[in-house]
């Protein structure tokens, strides 16, 4: 009976051994995937504000602004958000992740602006996860009546341009030159952007780096883009 017990004790500290081991391993594992997504998230943030601000260049503004300084009659004038997501009716269809009030607009209007500007074809890149892990799983891109963007990616570590909200949920945002509407909303989205102007082409250059070897890899398992 001495050495049934002793037996069932081995078997169930090998269990609960290989059950932690497992949990670690997992955990381990999941972390890794979110610093190489988030190598990518960076850079798509970046590839994002760069068409732009080459859209503002061309034309003198951004994206939704008409639709913004004219709101149709009867409708009132709330920020437009784009998500981009692996599944671009997705988000759509969710709450918005913060409490503030937005117009959803789909991916493929934001692409038609872009390319009715830029007098070329246009894909957007899109958040490489497939279900939320502790942030959501999509780029925000918002764009306010005062002529002004920004651009939301969730990264799971820590970064000097990103806003933390909770653990491992880092709100990495960039931004152009904010008016009063912007800055208020991210004031109330506890966010602080950085101005894309602001940051180095050496910053850019080493982002891009690094995204274009997570693109390459993500591209194996999931959408990494998306266009009209």
């Amino acid at each position: 009976m001495k050495r049934f017990f002793k037996i069932t004790a081995v078997i169930l500290s090998a269990v609960i051994l290989f059950a932690v081991c497992g949990y670690f391993f997992l955990t381990s594992k999941e972390a890794q995937y979110q610093k190489d997504a988030g190598k990518k998230r960076i850079n798509d943030v970046y590839k994002i504000a760069s068409l732009l601000e080459q859209c503002k260049t061309t034309q003198g503004y951004y994206p939704f602004k008409k639709h913004l300084s004219q709101p149709q009659a009867g409708y009132e004038d709330i920020p437009v958000a784009v998500m981009l997501s692996q599944d671009s009716q997705e988000w759509l269809n969710r709450p918005f992740p913060f409490k503030n009030r937005v117009a959803k607009s789909p991916a493929t209007y934001l692409i038609k602006e872009l390319e009715t500007c830029l007098n070329q074809n246009i894909t957007l890149p899109v958040d490489p996860q497939h279900a939320p892990y502790l942030a959501p799983n999509t780029y925000i891109v918002l764009f306010t009546n005062d002529d002004s963007y920004a651009i939301i990616a969730f990264l799971y570590d820590e970064h000097e341009y990103a806003s933390p909200l909770a653990e491992h949920v880092n709100a990495f945002t960039v931004s152009s030159e904010t008016g009063p509407a912007m800055e208020k909303l991210m004031y109330t989205m506890l966010i602080k952007p950085k101005k894309f102007s602001e940051i180095t082409n050496e910053e850019k250059k080493a982002a891009q780096i690094e995204g274009e070897k997570m693109d390459k890899l993500f591209s194996k398992w999931a959408k990494t883009e998306i266009s009209e």
